[in-house]
């Protein structure tokens, strides 16, 4: 995310799905996402075609620099439709999950969104919790959201831990 606007490239959007989200939201609308990464950038621009073109073939360079296993750029209208669905439902398939959700907010720099996910993957570990994150990672808002149930005083004692 860091290199891409590093590349003087601002995306119109930048969004963040984790696996446990990817996973939830390929359950609840079944597009085609892909569960086996540990997470997903959905990137988007605009402006001239040629622009577009130009900044899209450097963000793919970018991603693929850094390890990313594919790039997939949408193709049609639907195709793109589609991806923006994956982050608008994001809260509402993590919801169907467990009766009581837990939506949290956190900012940071967009260089510290990595320490930030890993650092709540080893809390949910630790505490035998599901946590999905997702958010917009253009500016380091990341809303890790935990389902639970608070009829379950065992897990809502982690949860509140």
């Amino acid at each position: 995310m860091s290199k891409i606007i590093a590349n003087k490239i601002i995306p119109v959007t930048l969004e963040f799905l984790d696996q446990p989200t990817l996973m939830a939201v390929e359950d609840f609308v079944h597009i085609g996402l892909p569960t086996n990464v540990k997470a997903v950038l959905l990137i988007e621009q605009d402006g001239t075609s040629e622009v577009v073109e130009h900044d899209l073939k450097k963000i793919k360079e970018v991603c693929l620099q850094e390890n990313a296993v594919s790039v997939q750029i949408a193709a049609t209208e639907a195709e793109a439709e589609a991806l923006s669905t994956a982050r608008r439902t994001a809260l509402s398939a993590l919801a169907r999950l467990k009766p009581t959700t837990i939506l949290e907010d956190a900012t940071v720099p967009r260089s510290e969104i990595a320490r930030m996910v890993k650092a709540i993957n080893e809390i949910a570990q630790k505490y035998h919790l599901q946590i999905g994150i997702f958010g917009h990672a253009g500016d380091g808002n990341l809303h890790p959201t935990c389902p639970t149930d608070a009829r379950n005083h065992d897990e809502m004692e982690r949860v509140d831990r």
